[in-house]
């Protein structure tokens, strides 16, 4: 945070190493700019395996355009997840048409 302070750039590895408590600082001191920074990374960084802790995160520091991000994500993922299961069930339609009705008098 003192880096941040003083030279207005943040070490990327710290960053990367924990965004949450540089975020939690940025906060707890209003340090918006520092804020906005560890917000639009964490935003970038966003995907299926950590949405759920950084949206828990956006939710206790009160990070409204980082909830977004977080539910376009989350949108863009069901979304995904719908077609993929319409794409595996329609594969399957016609097995179960065909074993629910099945031909009369020999007809096809």
């Amino acid at each position: 945070m003192l880096e941040f302070i003083y030279t207005g750039a943040v070490n990327q590895r710290v960053l990367a190493k924990c965004p949450e408590s540089i975020f939690a600082i940025a906060d707890k001191y209003d340090i918006v700019p520092l804020k906005s920074y560890v917000q639009r990374y964490l935003g970038s960084i966003i995907n299926k395996n950590n949405l759920v802790s950084v949206a828990l995160i956006a939710d206790v520091h009160f990070a409204s355009s980082l909830k977004k991000v977080g539910l376009v994500v989350l949108f863009c993922f069901i979304v995904i997840l719908s077609f993929t299961l319409l794409r595996r069930a329609s594969a399957s339609w016609p097995t179960i048409i065909g074993a629910s009705f099945p031909p009369r008098n020999g007809r096809s």
